[in-house]
């Protein structure tokens, strides 16, 4: 091992390098204490522990992005194979700059049933953030439109999902497939069923609102419901199967 002085010194600190085959190491002598060489290899051994330790956390914090990556797209599979009904909640709220209603709605396939005593309550789910959400906060009041397996059903779900663009407000392009509702809620015309409700609690989980509401009242138009209410798997949509013989 070769030692060689540095020439440029100053008055803090002097600078020894030590040349080892083709590496070569720096260490800051303080004038005060006067470092010793040994000093010098216990600390560059120290540095290489720490190097080796950060490389070590870095090697985990892949490993567990990779696992949580894989979790998440198998957990998506799963799921997404798994039939839902598909349903499009609509609400009216008065718009507080403007005073003109703003009518907002969309599709969702969390719908379900909690309970039936002493009153209907069900729930849903909201991925935020949401314009609906937000309007659904001020209302308070919307319809859930439980709608007939057809293309039609299908296409209205697809554009109150999105389809026509995030700026857009179905309502104010789509309006011969809405009619007006109780209380003036809008809801899609040829729904089989429409259950009108109020919000009773709302819970944040991750990037999602669980919304619990009370069911005021039921309209039925039983003649859409034939080919049973729209499904959706796979990202499609289907109609219900035949019974199966027990």
């Amino acid at each position: 091992m070769a030692l060689v002085f540095s020439t440029r010194c100053s008055t803090a600190a002097r600078l020894w390098t030590c040349a080892t085959g083709n590496r070569a190491l720096q260490y800051e002598l303080s004038r005060s204490i006067g470092a010793h060489p040994t000093n010098m290899r216990r600390r560059a051994r120290y540095n290489s522990t720490t190097a080796t330790s950060a490389e070590r956390a870095s090697s985990r914090t892949c490993a567990d992005i990779s696992v949580a990556s894989s979790l998440t797209t198998m957990y998506k599979t799963a799921m997404s194979g798994v039939a839902a009904p598909a349903m499009v909640i609509t609400t009216n709220h008065t718009n507080a700059k403007t005073q003109r209603p703003e009518p907002r709605g969309l599709t969702v396939s969390s719908v379900t049933s909690v309970s039936i005593k002493p009153l209907p309550t069900i729930s849903f789910n909201i991925q935020v953030p949401s314009r609906t959400s937000e309007v659904l906060h001020d209302s308070n009041h919307f319809a859930v439109n439980i709608l007939p397996a057809s293309p039609e059903s299908a296409e209205i779900c697809r554009i109150f999902s999105g389809r026509l663009g995030p700026e857009v407000n179905p309502f104010e392009i789509e309006r011969p497939m809405l009619t007006v509702g109780h209380d003036g809620i809008p809801v899609v015309a040829c729904a089989i069923s429409v259950l009108y409700c109020t919000a009773v609690k709302v819970v944040t989980v991750q990037d999602h609102e669980i919304w619990i509401a009370r069911v005021n009242q039921v309209e039925s138009n039983q003649h859409n419901s034939s080919g049973g209410n729209l499904l959706y798997q796979n990202h499609k949509f289907h109609t219900l199967g035949s019974e199966i013989e027990e």
